[in-house]
């Protein structure tokens, strides 16, 4: 296989491994959340998809005739709003409307979508897969092999081929090696892999915290260090609900039906997880413990 081959895998490896972690933290959130007294006929995945996509999401019209549609703003009023909105639909639809002809639900305050800091961390876990899928090939084969002889390189890629794959045994003849020079480099690679696990499992949970997804907690430190796992747990539920209660705020305030909220046993499971913090560090407090 040639360089250039080798740089068109390993782009495409890294392009597979970031929509990948995309597709997680996203089917996270979406699994996370649920929208009340949204229209049969409007999929909740789209309506979360342009809502994290876009930081905001128009609901035009009234009645069956409802559509929710992106929006791009256009004007400017004396508090820098827009004047007027720009909505689309993925069939080609499109319409210009005034502010007060259509409701604007947003994510958050500043209408910032999620899916730019999900596609930053994600290109930043796809940079820490590559990194150990280097190393275990590094110290897994830690040596170069130089010669002159096309007939002995190519003899030479299948067996390092083989032994990637992970074969046995790989069959040569010597006749192609003895009339040609043969020169092995040591590339001394040390194995990096569990630090590098280690700070990929870093940056993972940085995103489930900054997307307010709590998981178990599996930190073997001591008891002593309760009170910042609770802060964790706190930053989490303060995470989920800036997109909750933002949303909600702006359907309250500009008449709409739409609600968002936890689906039901995300909702136990933080409450639990919250409760739980809480007795640990009162405990702890207490000597208890």
């Amino acid at each position: 296989m040639s360089t250039k081959q080798e740089i068109n895998s390993a782009e495409k490896y890294r392009k597979r491994v970031v929509n990948m972690y995309m597709s997680h933290f996203l089917g996270l959130l979406h699994n996370a959340l649920e929208i009340e007294n949204l229209p049969d006929d409007c999929p909740k995945r789209y309506f979360l998809r342009t809502l994290f996509r876009q930081g905001k999401i128009a609901e035009y019209g009234s009645g069956d005739d409802t559509l929710y549609l992106s929006a791009s703003g256009i004007g400017v009023d004396i508090y820098g709003l827009p004047t007027q909105y720009v909505l689309t639909g993925y069939n080609g639809f499109i319409v210009t409307v005034d502010k007060d002809d259509c409701n604007m639900l947003r994510l958050n305050d500043l209408e910032k979508p999620i899916y730019p800091y999900l596609y930053i961390k994600s290109e930043l876990l796809a940079d820490f897969d590559t990194a150990i899928r280097q190393n275990l090939e590094a110290t897994r084969t830690p040596c170069v092999f130089e010669c002159k002889d096309q007939a002995t390189l190519l003899s030479l890629q299948n067996q390092w081929k083989a032994r990637r794959v992970g074969a046995l045994v790989a069959f040569n003849s010597n006749s192609v090696i003895e009339n040609n020079k043969l020169t092995v480099h040591e590339t001394g690679a040390q194995f990096y892999v569990d630090k590098l696990h280690e700070a990929r499992k870093e940056v993972i949970d940085e995103v489930y915290e900054r997307l307010g997804i709590m998981t178990a907690n599996t930190d073997k430190r001591e008891r002593v260090q309760s009170a910042e796992v609770n802060a964790s747990v706190g930053r989490v539920i303060d995470n989920i609900y800036v997109m909750i209660d933002t949303f909600n705020y702006d359907a309250k305030v500009s008449g709409s039906k739409l609600r968002m909220k936890l689906n039901s046993v995300t909702e136990e499971y933080y409450v639990n997880s919250t409760t739980e913090n809480i007795n640990v560090n009162k405990e702890s407090a207490d000597g208890s413990r």
